[in-house]
């Protein structure tokens, strides 16, 4: 009887062994060992690291571009400003000399119409005298 059942348990291994057989013909043929595919994914994992790797640096350079151009703006913007204050205070300045220069020639003004007036008395003054001179005589 055990006779009997390790013969039927060799035809089981058989037919399984068989079946085992047919399922890896189905599959693809590969002639990559475990090694050789091992060998492979870390041949990628270093690609991937190496690719992050540039990624991280090509990141951390543009953010050193963003920030030196930040600085450039905000070192444009404060000349910018001060430019105007200068520009205001120039105005200022300029507006003063013209009030001044205005009062100046105002005063001119005030003075020659004196002059004029005095100039006007004097001459009739001296024709008064003259008349008064042509009576006399």
């Amino acid at each position: 009887m055990t006779k009997n059942l390790i013969i039927i348990a060799l035809v089981i291994a058989l037919i399984y062994f068989y079946y085992q057989n047919r399922k890896l013909k189905g599959l693809p043929a590969t002639t990559q060992t475990i090694y050789e595919l091992d060998e492979d994914l870390v041949a990628e994992k270093d690609e991937a690291v190496r690719k992050k790797n540039e990624a991280e640096q090509e990141a951390s350079d543009l953010g050193n571009k963003l920030k030196l151009k930040q600085q450039e703006v905000s070192r444009k913007d404060k000349e910018i400003d001060r430019l105007k204050k200068e520009k205001s205070q120039s105005e200022t300045a300029l507006n003063e000399k013209i009030k001044e220069l205005k009062k100046d020639l105002t005063s001119e003004k005030q003075q020659h119409k004196g002059s004029l007036e005095r100039i006007t008395k004097l001459t009739e003054q001296i024709n008064d005298l003259r008349k008064a001179v042509k009576k006399k005589d």
